[in-house]
């Protein structure tokens, strides 16, 4: 059974369809927290498997902090962050800090239940943030790549290409998506960027008999795990 915490609204009709109709089906033992500090408690003494927080009622630089905090603290479970539609550079900098998932308001209890399970599945079948294919191991808390023991450097944002891209096997990330994610919405690079970025992590690891980053013509790029 997995488990899920949240630090929303109390009154959010959506948070409760999903907990009444959708996670009791999926097996899944909801959590409640009512705010930061009750978060935190429960985070100290349950295993919870995600994280779930809408930011109505937190400023952003409360929720910058809960984020970081998170990753400090346990950093193998997931998170997923409901923002307004134009909190665009706060997802890039939750993004960046380590978020899973992003849910844009307005959304539906369908959506959320979707959006979850889908980071909760990520999660079982690629251990977390931390990642480990074939002779390869990725460990996001030290934004540290080893390939056969050894270590590889990557600069910040080939490391969170290269993790974003290992994280979601198959699944093809447009140029613009990995602009976002890697650089921010308000990037002034244009998307030729990526080319190079990907490029050069090809270069640096070499060729592997795990994993293949290919290029998706006219769209970006994927990762297929071999």
């Amino acid at each position: 059974m997995n488990s899920i915490l949240t630090l929303v609204p109390a009154k959010s009709k959506q948070i409760k369809e999903a907990a009444d109709r959708y996670f009791h089906k999926d097996e899944i033992f909801l959590y409640q927290a009512e705010n930061k500090q009750a978060l935190f408690d429960i985070l100290s003494k349950e295993l919870i498997d995600l994280v779930l927080i809408s930011n109505r009622n937190i400023p952003d630089g409360e929720m910058v902090d809960i984020m970081r905090a998170i990753r400090t603290r346990i950093a193998n479970t997931a998170v997923v962050v409901i923002t307004p539609q134009d909190e665009r550079e706060l997802a890039m900098k939750l993004y960046n800090l380590g978020m899973d998932d992003w849910i844009k308001d307005p959304y539906d209890a369908l959506e959320i239940c979707m959006r979850c399970r889908a980071v909760l599945r990520r999660v079982k079948d690629h251990g977390g943030l931390n990642i480990s294919i074939g002779n390869v191991t990725v460990d996001y808390d030290r934004f540290e790549t080893k390939i056969d023991g050894e270590t590889v450097h990557l600069p910040k944002k080939e490391f969170l290409l290269f993790h974003l891209l290992l994280s979601n096997p198959d699944k093809v990330f447009t140029k613009s998506q990995l602009m976002e994610y890697a650089w921010g919405y308000n990037c002034e690079s244009d998307e030729a960027t990526i080319a190079v970025h990907i490029g050069r992590i090809k270069k640096r690891i070499g060729d592997n008999h795990s994993f293949d980053i290919v290029s998706v013509r006219g769209v970006g790029y994927r990762a297929v795990i071999k």
